[in-house]
């Protein structure tokens, strides 16, 4: 509406005031006049300000995203929480929406090489069967025995394959069963599985040390059912995969050199009449690595390890030299999961890197290994992350946990980000007191305290750090105690010092109210029922 429009200007554009004088000038002429047209006006920058790294922010799930996958032709995002998403990356709007109704969240998402089909599996061990062209779903209950768990999924020749740490599954897109087979091998527990055609498949495995002390892998190929002989590797390894077969396997071992086993071979194996045979040196003395992963390109390998990244050129379109690109000190990369860390991306020109830990997004010069910058990209920790350099395309994918998918233009990402502060869950209830200029926001999950003066959001709180259900709030008039209805229990805090000073069980809150000059609080869940608890 053209009533908005002063105050769309000045919650975008209010970080570049400095910047920028002609900017200046249209913000106070806003200011001026708008009033008038609509009285809402922004005090603060609380709208993404145009330009900048980020394209887009894909929102829209309920739920952490477990899983997401870009179409062959590179224009869409399908993404699975407790239901299907799927985003056309050219004007970022969700083009189609589909819930299965399920009672769990899908953790795995695979799809069809012609895109048509797509399949997830559930944390109440379902698999979900999605037409993408139709928005059909077909579930599948329990595919498995009764008392196996699902490890994991694929999409192959229109049918599903899926698989534990034990045997394999495959079912037509109609859920008949089709075939099965069982695994023989010395380590316990799967880590992947990835089918080339329904005959052809690579199963790596490893020790199922959930401390990471033991991290031994074996990894087997199996093409008509002719098993290869087991490529192992002490810590990690990245399959060289691609349409038409198996180029080869990197995998780390202890250098023969290193008499206390601190460094590591990097080598690459290749398959040849069923054995695998080594078939180049990437480094002789690398140090302890988390992960390995190929950039999209599939011309440079990197190299996980604790204090930040290596990366080695594989092919003639990789980096000239080898890399080294160093995390602040304060920052640590660590193992999320078997043989797997952060990730690191390369921009298509190869001349600036970009890394997600935790929630933030780092970026460095290649040819210098410099930290250009680093900013905090989500308000969650980012699961996963992917680049995107085909075509006209430059951009770099973050998913995180806190519901969002994020696509970053990486020819740009060295600009200025002007970060909003916001809570994770949407606010139900705001609280102020305007003598401190504080205010007090309640979401589901934490409670906000807002710096009215700055805009900044100064502390977020919750007596439980996960699982936390907050249903009422009610702070004094002189800002000094917070009451909280939060899982059942009734807190009292001293807010000055964010620490709990009385608590007491009582489930269900549903108004909370202050009684003799604040020295009471009556708590309500019913009409018929009532608590008062001395401050």
């Amino acid at each position: 509406m053209p009533d908005n429009l002063a105050n769309q200007l000045i919650g975008r554009l209010l970080p570049e005031v400095w910047n920028f004088p002609n900017i200046k000038k249209l913000i106070a002429q806003c200011d001026k006049f708008s009033p008038p047209h609509n009285a809402l006006v922004p005090v603060r920058h609380c709208l993404l300000s145009p330009g900048g790294p980020m394209k887009f922010s894909l929102e829209g799930h309920q739920f952490a995203i477990f899983g997401y996958s870009l179409t062959s032709d590179c224009r869409y995002v399908i993404s699975v929480s407790n239901k299907f998403l799927t985003w056309d990356l050219a004007t970022s709007e969700v083009c189609r929406d589909v819930d299965p109704h399920i009672e769990g969240l899908m953790l795995g998402l695979s799809l069809s090489k012609d895109n048509r089909h797509a399949a997830a599996f559930t944390s109440i061990n379902q698999v979900i069967m999605l037409d993408v062209m139709l928005g059909q779903c077909k579930i599948i209950e329990n595919p498995l025995l009764p008392q196996d768990d699902i490890v994991g999924l694929d999409v192959v020749d229109h049918s599903v394959v899926v698989y534990n740490s034990h045997y394999w599954r495959r079912f037509s897109l109609k859920g008949d069963l089709a075939e099965e087979e069982y695994f023989n091998v010395a380590l316990p527990t799967i880590l992947d599985m990835i089918f080339l055609d329904i005959d052809h498949y690579i199963a790596v495995f490893w020790s199922g040390d959930e401390e990471f002390l033991d991290r031994r892998i074996e990894i087997l190929h199996s093409q008509n059912r002719n098993k290869s002989d087991i490529l192992k590797s002490d810590q990690c390894y990245c399959l060289d995969v691609y349409e038409d077969g198996l180029k080869g396997v990197y995998v780390a071992h202890p250098s023969s050199a290193d008499e206390n086993c601190n460094l590591f071979t990097v080598s690459k194996h290749g398959l040849q009449r069923g054995m695998w045979t080594k078939l180049s040196e990437i480094s002789s003395a690398a140090p302890e690595l988390f992960q390995l992963s190929m950039t999209g390109d599939k011309q440079n390998l990197v190299g996980t390890i604790v204090e930040g990244f290596l990366i080695w050129p594989l092919g003639p379109k990789g980096i000239s030299t080898m890399a080294t690109l160093s995390l602040p000190g304060e920052f640590r990369n660590v193992i999320s999961r078997p043989a797997g860390s952060n990730s690191c991306l390369l921009n298509k020109e190869k001349t600036m890197a970009l890394a997600g830990v935790r929630e933030f997004i780092f970026i460095w010069e290649l040819s210098s290994e410099t930290l250009v910058k680093f900013f905090k990209a989500h308000y969650g920790r980012i699961i996963h992350m992917s680049s995107l350099t085909d075509g006209p395309f430059d951009c770099g994918i973050t998913s995180s946990m806190d519901r969002t998918i994020k696509v970053w233009n990486m020819s740009n990402i060295a600009g200025t980000v002007h970060h909003i502060e916001k809570l994770e869950n949407k606010v139900e209830k705001v609280l102020s007191v305007e003598g401190l200029g504080l205010a007090v926001s309640m979401t589901r999950n934490a409670v906000g305290i807002w710096n009215l003066r700055t805009g900044k959001l100064t502390h977020s709180l919750s007596q439980n750090a996960v699982g936390a259900v907050i249903t009422e709030i009610l702070i004094s008039k002189d800002g000094k105690l917070l009451v909280t209805a939060e899982s059942n229990f009734l807190y009292i805090w001293e807010l000055g010092i964010r620490i709990v000073i009385s608590s007491a069980k009582h489930p269900e809150v549903k108004q909370l109210v202050f009684a003799d000059n604040e020295t009471k609080v009556l708590s309500m869940r019913w009409l018929e029922e009532y608590k008062v608890e001395d401050c």
